[in-house]
């Protein structure tokens, strides 16, 4: 790291990314004048991000033709690299998980599925939920594009959006492919891109745009590398570290009981900003409480009328926000207390 210099106040001093790979970190610590501090933090706040997240990006965005040069070159692609890819592609970040096999399902308690061992291959799963600004941003160029998607809501611009069903997230999904260059994943008929309607669509699974996880996909990411454990975070859940209806009741849940006081405030729905409460093995946020979050799939059935959302919300017990705890709803549901965050193929 630079020397600082002398005339600079330790205390703009300010941590601005921490990098995951395989278990490791890094840290980057940017010395700035209060000028260049308070250019920064208006910045971050028109573009709905915290200092550190707009940092980062743009210290991505810097990076990005250095890994795009040495991605085109190297043996072998390594997860720091992988990383910084798919962020620049994305333009926001997100965690990349390895292809393996994993156990899925609740071994813990009688109310979830039965266990089983699941292979999946990589995938890359956005460390946040989509928020309001962003799902804004999408909607605008989509609707003078030929999509049909409702305007959904949320307290604030750098929240979650919510009252969107699962038409909506998926067409969001596609605008937002499109508008990046991208092949949208979902098709009406002959590769026709799924832009309005309520339709069930066919997958593109060679499409390298955004789309929705697939519920095993999801619960994968939520475990945050731990195996068996009931929560993101472990064997047991605390408001400390989601944002949940607690209920000390369950064993699980150490409470304190009723709405997290630290998102209590009207007007409801009590939701928290994203990146709130720290994240889980994978560096992914708010994969237990906060707002649940839509999956790809159907309920499995004969007669299948329901698609799958994970996570739990804010007005949910401990329960719902299990990891191996799928919830359904018929796709149209629209509810505050359902979003989405996106998902992709691992960039080739």
């Amino acid at each position: 790291m630079k020397a600082k210099n002398q005339n600079q106040n330790p205390k703009n001093e300010l941590a601005v990314a921490e990098g995951r790979s395989t278990g490791s970190k890094r840290q980057l610590s940017l010395w700035m004048d209060q000028s260049a501090h308070a250019a920064i933090k208006k910045a971050a706040a028109k573009d709905g991000r915290t200092m550190s997240k707009w940092l980062m990006h743009h210290i991505v965005k810097q990076l990005a033709e250095e890994a795009k040069a040495e991605l085109k070159h190297a043996r072998c692609v390594t997860p720091v690299l992988l990383a910084v890819a798919v962020a620049v592609a994305t333009g926001t970040s997100a965690a990349t998980i390895p292809a393996g096999t994993f156990i899925l399902g609740d071994s813990n308690d009688r109310s979830g599925p039965v266990p089983r061992k699941v292979a999946l291959a990589s995938f890359v799963i956005e460390d946040n939920e989509v928020i309001l600004s962003q799902w804004q941003a999408v909607r605008t160029w989509a609707v003078t594009n030929g999509y049909q998607i409702n305007t959904g809501n949320s307290k604030k611009p750098n929240y979650p959006v919510y009252y969107v069903n699962w038409f909506d997230a998926v067409k969001w999904c596609n605008a937002r492919s499109e508008q990046q260059g991208l092949v949208p994943p979902y098709e009406i008929g002959a590769h026709s891109i799924y832009r309005s309607g309520n339709f069930a669509p066919d997958v593109n699974t060679n499409a390298n745009g955004f789309r929705l996880p697939t519920s095993d996909e999801w619960e994968a990411a939520s475990r945050g590398g731990l195996i068996t454990n009931r929560f993101p975070y472990g064997m047991k859940i605390s408001e400390a570290q989601a944002n949940y209806y607690g209920q000390t009741y369950f064993p699980y849940d150490l409470g304190p009981s009723g709405y997290n006081t630290r998102t209590k405030y009207l007007p409801m729905p009590y939701i928290g900003a994203p990146g709130m409460f720290r994240p889980n093995g994978y560096g992914i946020y708010d994969m237990a409480g906060n707002v649940a979050q839509w999956c790809f799939n159907w309920k499995a059935g004969n007669l299948p009328t329901q698609r799958v959302f994970r996570g739990g919300c804010w007005s949910d017990y401990a329960g719902y926000l299990r990891c191996g705890f799928p919830s359904y709803a018929v796709p149209t549901t629209m509810s505050n207390g359902i979003g989405f965050r996106c998902a992709r193929n691992v960039p080739q």
